[in-house]
């Protein structure tokens, strides 16, 4: 880096200016796209909220709380025998 401030402000500035004339000229290349991928996103959105609405319709059929696998399948149980502390005087803590 250059020891004179002049130096390093004349350095940012060329950058900075650089990477706005980049940005200016991204941006006009890609300004024609900009409604076609404005109408594939709201097409995703509307996508999502048919299957959310399907999904909700079929979590109310009977026999299941919440309608999904997931929530509804049983919590897993805790075996009752506690594991077994060894001290340091065990054979098993030194593995001999």
């Amino acid at each position: 880096m250059p020891k004179n401030r002049f130096m390093y402000a004349g350095i940012l500035l060329v950058a900075a200016s650089a990477l706005l004339w980049l940005g200016h000229k991204l941006t006009t290349i890609t300004e024609p796209i900009l409604p076609w991928s404005t109408g594939a996103g709201i097409a995703i959105i509307l996508v999502g909220i048919f299957m959310e609405a399907r999904q909700g319709k079929d979590a109310l059929k009977p026999g299941t709380e919440s309608g999904s696998p997931l929530i509804d399948a049983p919590a897993p149980v805790a075996d009752p025998t506690p594991e077994p502390q060894y001290t340091a005087d065990d054979e098993h803590a030194t593995g001999s």
